[in-house]
């Protein structure tokens, strides 16, 4: 799985990370028009994520980017 592409298995931590790193430089953008930018994660048949599935993904991104890089790289369930 690439780093911007979200496979059944789920994101790792390094990625939930990085999506939420990516959310703190586009703070006010609505999610759909995030969903659309080139480095937002994709499913694995290059199609955009549910936004709903974002917005699951993105609560507490403040807090996630404040305590910094995850040190596993355990899978979560999307």
């Amino acid at each position: 799985m690439s780093s911007k592409t979200a496979g059944q298995r789920g994101f790792t931590q390094r990625q939930m990370y990085d999506l939420c790193v990516l959310r703190s430089r586009y703070p006010d953008m609505k999610l759909a028009a995030f969903a659309e930018l080139p480095e937002s994660p994709k499913r694995e048949d290059g199609s955009r994520l549910v936004i709903s599935s974002l917005s699951e993904h993105l609560k507490g991104w403040r807090e996630k980017v404040q305590k910094g890089k995850p040190s596993g790289m355990f899978s979560v369930k999307i």
